[in-house]
């Protein structure tokens, strides 16, 4: 590098050896004795000035850091994006933790495994042009479960209610199992800084402690979305174009999901969540673990409130790639379970039952639309309490038939047969010690999975505790299987346990009444050798 200055003075050049050693040659045109003295004197100076920093600051220790920081910076820009949206203020702006132990997570983007393909508008954008554009901190580890919650603009939404509710109804233990994730599903880009400052300002707390996080879907996905749907059931063009945006958004925030949790749950932006909430679904998720199952359902709200797991979910985006533009959600949903699981001539009522066995429901709903309005400004939807008294259902639980029996009297029609044949509760009035539950099987079953929930909607106060105890019993011997939790549940899976009762029994007077739904039996086929008393049963 050369640096010229004006006549008569002297002209700088610095020249670079190997070793990286720096000669400092100082040509003096034209100037006098005195001036060259004190140039080379201020030379001296900055040099020792300089081996002194080096070695008594750790100077050079930290410029490699910089470095390094720059290299995992560039890294780093390949696979996140940082937002490009002129309009929104800077200090909205995330920007990725660059030390090398974050390289491994930020480094991980959207897996689009070829399916852009079956979008033909973004063949000219690049995948990094795809990548969610990052409001918060993002989680550096992989959750059991993530809540998807697109928000779509409106002229009022409730997202600030939604997630003051999941957030005061959501138990401690569960904290470290799960992340909130906020996607905003426009590309208005003032709409997107004005209600990012106002829940970053709100949910501070949750977003430190890596419980929400925020992001947007970037401007040039919609690019996918260019061409008119074809309309299906005499849909009029505006819906028909709500729909394909509205799977375009499912799709997309499914993506972003994959490949950051075992578990995803979709929610809208308008909901209110139930009291017990959380103990419903990980305990649902406990009691399945291992099942063969493909969406579990905790709302009865279209697809709000479906759950997939990893494996299903992958189906589900596929699905939504091909057919996004033909089917809304739901229908895509129906056509996968239908190609999964049943034969083309298979009977309509067999069909059925195929599909029922591969879909969890948990009877009782978990979520609630908060606004008479949807997302999609046609839909009026009802507000109730959340811990309302359900409507009474007659929907059949998948248990084993068993004859269920107690001398505990029951609250109104809420008895202990109907609450285990069908997915309403079981309500006893002040149990006594000793009381218990007797469920008898038909025959013997290989049990691997139990689960009771007591002190949940409508009766949260009416819950079991460490007091009452879960039994088995086969043809010789009673067998504790374990006792209630502290909040009131009963959640047990193993590999396989052959009885022919369950009991649950009171140990102690209880001075309430008492409440168990959620009542799940979970058996597998016995495989003994004949000389077993049990072969004649497999």
């Amino acid at each position: 590098m050369t640096a010229t200055v004006a006549a008569k003075r002297p002209v700088a050049r610095i020249h670079d050896h190997e070793e990286n050693d720096m000669d400092f040659v100082i040509p003096l045109m034209e100037s006098s004795p005195l001036l060259a003295i004190i140039a080379l004197f201020a030379s001296a100076l900055n040099i020792y000035l300089l081996i002194y920093i080096c070695y008594y600051e750790g100077a050079i220790s930290r410029f490699r850091e910089l470095q390094d920081y720059f290299k995992i910076f560039f890294t780093v820009r390949e696979s996140v994006q940082i937002v490009n949206f002129t309009s929104i203020d800077p200090e909205l702006l995330y920007v990725p933790d660059l030390t090398p132990q974050s390289i491994n997570a930020t480094k991980e983007s959207l897996s689009w495994s070829g399916l852009l393909e079956f979008f033909p508008n973004l063949r000219n954008v690049s995948a990094k042009e795809l990548n969610a554009v990052l409001l918060t901190p993002r989680a550096q580890i992989r959750k059991k479960l993530m809540v998807g919650i697109p928000v779509f603009e409106r002229s009022s939404d409730n997202i600030d209610d939604t997630l003051s509710s999941l957030f005061s109804l959501l138990g401690d233990k569960y904290k470290e199992n799960i992340v909130f994730l906020v996607m905003f599903a426009t590309d208005n880009r003032k709409y997107i800084r004005l209600r990012t400052k106002g829940l970053r300002k709100k949910f501070a707390n949750d977003i430190n402690a890596g419980l929400l996080e925020i992001t947007a879907i970037p401007p040039s996905w919609y690019k996918a979305h260019t061409a008119s749907s074809p309309s299906t059931s005499n849909k009029s063009a505006m819906r028909m174009h709500w729909r394909t945006k509205q799977n375009l958004d499912y799709f997309y925030i499914m993506t972003y999901a994959k490949s950051r949790c075992e578990y995803y749950l979709q929610l809208d932006d308008n909901i209110e969540a139930v009291a017990a909430y959380d103990r419903v679904i990980f305990g649902y998720i406990t009691v399945k673990q291992g099942k063969d199952w493909f969406v579990m359902n905790f709302a009865d709200m279209g697809f709000t409130g479906k759950l997939f797991s990893d494996d299903s979910l992958n189906y589900m985006t596929t699905a939504l790639a091909m057919y996004y533009r033909f089917k809304p959600v739901n229908w895509i949903l129906k056509d996968i379970l239908r190609s999964q699981y049943c034969n083309p001539g298979m009977d309509d009522k067999v069909c059925a039952q195929a599909i029922s066995s591969h879909c969890i429901s948990s009877g009782s709903s978990q979520f609630q639309h908060r606004g008479v309005i949807s997302s999609s400004n046609r839909k009026i939807h009802k507000i109730r309490g959340s811990n309302a008294i359900r409507e009474v259902t007659m929907e059949k639980r998948s248990n084993p038939p068993a004859n269920v029996t107690t001398e505990m009297k029951a609250y109104s029609f809420y008895d202990s047969q109907r609450g285990y044949d069908y997915k309403q509760p079981m309500w006893f009035l002040s149990p006594r010690k000793d009381d218990s539950v007797d469920i008898t099987f038909k025959k013997p079953l290989n049990i691997t999975g139990i689960m009771f929930l007591s002190g949940v909607p409508p009766g949260l106060n009416d819950k079991l505790g460490p007091g009452t105890i879960v039994a088995g019993s086969d043809d010789r011997q009673c067998m504790k299987l374990g006792e209630f939790t502290p909040e009131g549940d009963f959640v047990f899976r193993c590999k396989g346990i052959i009885v022919f009762e369950l009991q649950i029994v009171m140990l102690i007077d209880i001075d309430h009444s008492v409440l168990i739904d959620h009542i799940v039996i979970d058996d597998a086929p016995i495989n003994l050798p004949k000389t077993s008393p049990f072969a004649r049963f497999a």
